[in-house]
């Protein structure tokens, strides 16, 4: 009885670790799709973009796919995947809800046993851009053209 009691024990607490883990952390992978860059120090501001397009043009860096148990540890995952690689932006591109259920058969031993555990937990999955805001000088807009007194032409 107490060997059936320390399987299950254990069986519980690894079943409670692989729940806790997907929940609470962030696993995922980075695809560099353009330059690099040295990192990012990381007090350096990351400008986070919601399904959204920036007001400002940005350079692509790479792309990171990252599974997670709630949006902020997404977001802290990207950050740092960013930094790494110089990004200064990181954008939202696809995002989507992943469950997973998981089978613990039971089991048998003399006249005793233990019924089988289903345990389920949901995640998102997310497809982030990160990038680099790329600078354009105010002298070089179209609008903003300097234009030539009449003194200085001649």
């Amino acid at each position: 009885m107490t060997t059936h009691r320390f399987k299950f024990g254990k069986i519980f607490i690894i079943t409670c670790l692989i729940v806790f883990g997907l929940t609470n952390c962030a696993m995922g992978s980075l695809t560099i799709t353009g330059r690099s860059y040295p990192p990012l120090a990381e007090t350096e501001p990351i400008d986070v973009i919601m399904r959204a397009v920036p007001d400002y043009q940005v350079e692509q860096i790479g792309i990171v796919e990252v599974r997670c148990g709630q949006l902020n540890h997404c977001i802290e995952y990207v950050k740092e995947k960013a930094r790494e690689q110089g990004a200064d932006v990181i954008i939202l591109a696809d995002s989507g809800i992943v469950t997973s259920i998981q089978y613990m058969p039971g089991t048998r031993a003399g006249n005793t046993s233990t019924p089988g555990q289903i345990s389920s937990s949901s995640g998102q999955i997310q497809t982030w851009e990160i990038a680099r805001k790329i600078l354009i000088p105010h002298n070089e807009t179209k609008g903003n053209k300097k234009k030539k007194n009449v003194s200085e032409e001649i």
